[in-house]
């Protein structure tokens, strides 16, 4: 605190640093590959078995719903 009751501070540097976006990247030349991997493993149940996490219909399997929607969107910035 000062003589006159009041605060000061100084700085000895100031430093702005612009924060990338995923579009900076791409238009950069920033290249991706879409890979996907699914544990096929038994303990998550036979692919013919309706409760099982790999059953083999589009329709319910979340693992196959959630690899289509984020896969819609990455396709585009594949690079092959």
């Amino acid at each position: 605190m000062s003589k006159d009751g009041k605060y000061s501070m100084q700085v000895a540097g100031v430093e702005i640093k612009k924060k990338e976006s995923f579009l900076d990247y791409i238009f950069g030349g920033c290249e991706m590959g879409l890979q996907i991997f699914v544990d096929f493993t038994m303990s998550n149940g036979p692919i013919t078995q309706p409760n099982s996490l790999h059953y083999l219909n589009p329709a319910t399997n979340q693992y196959d719903r959630a690899m289509r929607a984020v896969g819609h969107i990455l396709e585009h910035y594949d690079s092959d």
